[in-house]
């Protein structure tokens, strides 16, 4: 970019550094996509707490993996999971992708009584790292 500064011109060059590495970036690209896949989830009767171990090394199928959470999160009855967490059961769902593991876990919203939801993470109710 040409700028003037006391009528003299000169060019400025900037690059961001975000402290990663291409392969980095790449990986820490497809973990954004992945967790927008399950982010687009209808969780309906649940919140949905995921968390990941590790960064995925090569493209995931996002479309299968979003399919994949919805029909197990489409498949939970309220009621039944409601009593598996007062049993101090946990409804999960662990999906392994090359290099990394979503962990999805069916969390019911307050009811009368038992256990339910208690606050959300930092980055909200879907997908945290």
């Amino acid at each position: 970019m040409g700028c003037m500064v006391r009528g003299q011109r000169f060019y400025r060059e900037a690059t961001v550094a975000t402290g990663l590495s291409a392969v980095d970036e790449g990986a820490a690209r497809r973990m954004d996509e992945a967790l927008h896949a399950i982010d687009q989830v209808d969780s309906g009767d649940f919140y949905l707490s995921l968390s990941t171990d590790g960064l995925p090394r090569m493209q995931v199928a996002v479309g299968d993996l979003r399919r994949s959470v919805q029909r197990w999160i489409g498949g939970l009855d309220h009621d039944d999971v409601k009593a598996q967490r007062d049993r101090g059961e946990i409804e999960e769902l662990v999906i392994g992708e090359p290099c990394v593991t979503f962990t999805n876990e069916a969390v019911p919203p307050c009811g009368d009584q038992g256990s339910c939801a208690t606050a959300p993470s930092p980055r909200g109710w879907g997908a945290s790292r």
